[in-house]
């Protein structure tokens, strides 16, 4: 019930949540807009999950897309973006695949 409550948070009590109590919220895209912070990690970014299957199948990536763009721009200092990869798994988000190679410093686990 609590976590329900934080999801729920506007930006101005998300706002008020993150520089009175030192803590990591962790929100949706659509709760970003409008704020910044510091670090911002996105996880999940493999195809099917962001964009996600509904929207490949549907061929709407547009709206995946302005999403993507708002997650991205939240970052004031450092931008981490993560996907999994291996057999069982979807390939990373083309989002991520349509970043110019010379803007990110990779790293897999």
């Amino acid at each position: 019930q609590k976590l329900l409550g934080i999801a729920s948070l506007s930006n101005t009590e998300l706002d008020v949540m993150v520089k009175n109590k030192p803590k990591i919220p962790i929100i949706t895209i659509h709760q970003a807009k409008g704020s910044e912070f510091d670090y911002v990690f996105m996880a999940g970014l493999q195809e099917k999950v962001f964009p996600s299957s509904i929207s490949l199948k549907n061929d709407n990536l547009d709206e995946e897309s302005r999403l993507f763009y708002v997650g991205i721009t939240r970052a004031k200092k450092k931008l981490f973006l993560s996907s999994v990869v291996g057999e069982n798994y979807h390939n990373p988000c083309r989002f991520i695949r349509a970043i110019p190679e010379g803007d990110i410093e990779k790293e897999e686990i």
